[in-house]
């Protein structure tokens, strides 16, 4: 699934034309590239529409940021971070018509989710305190339910 620096570089722009064109700075480009910052669909849609590129569509700009932010938050222990990212990218999903790729990478993420929150809960993950067990315990549900 192609991120918004694939699509922007290809489209011949930098972080700060496209930031001009869009109407906000270049650090906020660079941390949508990045997935440091969640990007929404309306400013995907028109980071599109101005760089004039119609291969990719919007939600797929905005699943490909959570999945950075997925992976980033996974990496380093993260849990809320982590199930806040998985939550975005499927209600995107579920609300938007992705291609194959997209569509599997979404499943990737949420099974992923699942698994990692069932064994935190059983290892007794965060010492068992209480704010820990809310935490998966909404996650999981939301998840479970999205899914």
């Amino acid at each position: 699934m192609e991120g918004l620096r694939t699509v922007r570089k290809r489209a011949g722009y930098s972080q700060r034309e496209v930031a001009e064109l869009v109407g906000t700075s270049q650090p906020n480009i660079c941390a949508y590239e990045t997935g440091d910052r969640a990007m929404s669909l309306k400013i995907a849609n028109k980071v599109l529409g101005e760089i004039g590129e119609s291969n990719v569509s919007g939600a797929e700009l905005v699943v490909a940021n959570r999945l950075k932010a997925y992976k980033r938050a996974r990496e380093s222990g993260d849990v809320s971070g982590m199930f806040n990212a998985a939550k975005a990218v499927a209600k995107i999903a579920e609300q938007n018509t992705l291609t194959t790729e997209g569509g599997e990478l979404v499943e990737e993420v949420v099974d992923d989710a699942l698994e990692y929150a069932e064994k935190a809960a059983g290892d007794g993950w965060g010492g068992g305190e209480e704010d820990d067990v809310c935490i998966i315990s909404s996650m999981m549900t939301e998840l479970f339910r999205r899914r």
